[in-house]
Formats: C-alpha cells, structure tokens, sequence
C-alpha cells in the first residue's frame, strides 16, 4: 500500500480522492478542520487538523510519506492577496516543497486550473507548449505553484 498524504483533505476534490483511495492506499489527511466529515470517510485513515501555513507543523509531517497530493489553498479567483492568498497558495506550498527536500517523497501532484491561462481571449485555443496567461491572483497563485 502506497503511504498518500491529501491536503486540503476537508474540501471537494479531497473528500472524493479519500473516498477513491483509501480501500487501496494508506491515507494521511491534513486539513484545518475535519468536523463537517463524516466518521466512515475519516475511518481508516490517519487525520490531522494542523495549519500548514505554520512551518512548525511541517516538521516531521512527512515521515514515511511517498505521494503528496496537495489541493490545500484557496481556490476563489477574487481571493485578496494580503487577505489569504500570500498564507495559502504561496507560503503553504514553499512550506510543502521545503519540507519535501528532506524527506523520501517520491511524487507531489497538485491541481492546477483554468485560471492560469484564462488571460487568453476565449477564441483562442491554449495549446500546452503556450505560455501561462492568468488573468487574476488565483491564477498567479497556480502558476506560481507550476513553476
């Protein structure tokens, strides 16, 4: 059984991977608030409210972790900077990569979006060898997170 780590584990790409993966994986769910999950999702599985902005909760954090699959971050494209994206989508992932380097992760997957390409007018077909175009901080934010 691969040894998975989901961030952002609470939100709706995170509650459908735990459903997916948890018969066939070892699950290590990370997410501020885990109260509005049901306790057969969470059964199983190895949960932890930590707040990932924190680096002191980094530590240690993945221990014997192969795959991380980070979906942690806030996904509303009229996101402040100030407000959560500079904490969420730019400090958690340094946080995660940092952290990466001294462990035996073997793999990061993380979603990215629309939103990094968006910029393009909308009869233009973005072709993946096409730069990023965001056309607002969330979608700087992914870019960010690509580079």
């Amino acid at each position: 059984m691969a040894k998975v780590m989901i961030t952002g584990a609470n939100g709706n790409i995170g509650v459908v991977l735990t459903e997916h993966l948890k018969k066939n994986h070892d699950l290590t769910l990370v997410d501020v608030d885990f109260s509005n999950l049901s306790d057969s999702l969470l059964e199983g599985t190895t949960y932890l409210n930590l707040d990932l902005v924190k680096r002191e909760n980094w530590d240690g954090l993945l221990f014997d972790i192969e795959y991380v699959i980070h979906l942690a971050g806030d996904p509303n494209p009229e996101a402040d900077f100030y407000d959560t994206l500079l904490d969420l989508n730019y400090k958690v992932p340094h946080n995660l990569f940092e952290s990466a380097i001294r462990s035996d992760v073997k793999r990061i997957i993380f979603a990215s979006s629309v939103h990094a390409i968006m910029g393009y007018p909308k009869n233009v077909q973005v072709k993946t060898s096409d730069y990023p175009k965001p056309a607002d901080p969330y979608g700087v934010s992914k870019v960010y997170m690509e580079a």
